[in-house]
């Protein structure tokens, strides 16, 4: 029987001489280098030996706490507790942990009492969503993950061949990290320059093109008082930034010119 388990990579605020130098490349951002480098090396492994079908990454950080990269499988017990002996002897993972750059959680959920109430696919998501949309988004998250550690293992082959890298060099942290570092910028201007079309277009093509509501103004304060600010906040206050500017900028304009309406603001934002 499978059933969501999760594997959770806590990154420490120990110090050391090697912590100090990754420390300096923003090791404790959201977008850190070691997800990709943890991603590419360790857990692209993993999925490949065990064939898993449906998995994903998490990752996240609460104020003042830890950085998290999680990967959740939904996998079969046994294989849970041999990936979880796989990543104990991993040779990376004990480096990473050694210089107290990592502390690995293997333990959840097993030692939960609530161990096989989440045997159904759906039953790993938000609570408030729709039972249709947790039945069916682990498989749209896991084509987005799949599609970002593919990336991440394409940009990593390029700088290989491109700084004409010898595979012995490759057990080298201070040479891996460097070739992670490079890929996750490359694959980050790609997000910039090209999400919009790969991810947002497409994403929409095949809804029809129908409308979707962002957030509202109330909903957006609302998670920005709970404990999901600090997962929301940042996706959404730029956009209410925008358009709040724009809205002040078309006030002033027609104070000044009163016959002054922008064609491209008619229908859009209400003077």
């Amino acid at each position: 029987m499978k059933r969501w388990f999760h594997i959770v990579i806590a990154i420490n605020d120990r110090k050391s001489e090697i912590y100090s130098y990754f420390n300096r490349k923003g090791l404790h951002d959201v977008d850190s280098t070691l997800h990709y480098l943890l991603a590419g090396e360790v857990f692209q492994k993993l999925i490949e030996k065990y064939k898993m079908e449906l998995w994903r990454f998490s990752r996240y950080k609460y104020e003042d706490e830890p950085n998290i990269f999680k990967f959740k499988a939904y996998i079969s017990l046994r294989d849970f507790r041999d990936i979880k002996e796989d990543i104990r002897c991993n040779e990376l993972i004990i480096e990473l942990t050694n210089e107290m750059i990592i502390k690995p959680i293997l333990d959840w959920p097993e030692h939960k009492k609530d161990i096989y109430s989440n045997e159904r696919i759906g039953s790993d998501n938000d609570e408030i969503w729709d039972y249709t949309i947790k039945e069916s988004w682990p498989y749209f998250i896991n084509g987005v993950c799949k599609m970002w550690l593919n990336m991440i293992m394409v940009e990593r082959g390029n700088i290989v061949r491109e700084r004409y890298i010898n595979k012995s060099a490759l057990s080298n942290l201070f040479q891996l990290f460097s070739i992670y570092e490079e890929a996750r910028e490359r694959i980050n201007k790609l997000w910039r320059d090209d999400g919009k079309h790969f991810a947002y277009h497409h994403t929409s093509a095949v809804f029809g093109y129908e409308y979707v509501r962002l957030m509202t103004l109330k909903e957006n304060i609302f998670y920005r008082k709970s404990w999901k600010s600090k997962f929301y906040s940042h996706e959404w206050s730029f956009l209410y930034l925008r358009m709040f500017r724009y809205l002040r900028i078309a006030r002033f304009l027609d104070k000044i010119f009163p016959t002054f309406r922008r064609k491209w603001l008619k229908g859009y934002i209400k003077l």
